[in-house]
């Protein structure tokens, strides 16, 4: 939780929201591969939204503010 505020403070929500999703794929596949899991075709589909979403939502502009520091400048 804590690492997860401290992303936050650094990036954009639109970055990390991305980064964290796309962690369910990576398990998904580290678990087939280093635990011989066996995952059915519906959820193989599950992950391949995942990562479609992931891809589009990480095509999407930045939308910050400047900090109150930089709008006075």
């Amino acid at each position: 939780m804590v690492s997860y505020m401290t992303v936050l403070s650094w990036a954009d929500y639109s970055y990390v929201m991305p980064a964290g999703a796309f962690g369910y794929a990576l398990l998904t596949l580290l678990a087939v591969v280093f635990l011989h899991e066996s995952v059915s075709p519906r959820r193989w589909i599950g992950v391949v939204l995942i990562c479609t979403g992931v891809l589009l939502v990480g095509q999407t502009k930045p939308r910050t503010t400047a900090v109150a520091s930089e709008a006075v400048a």
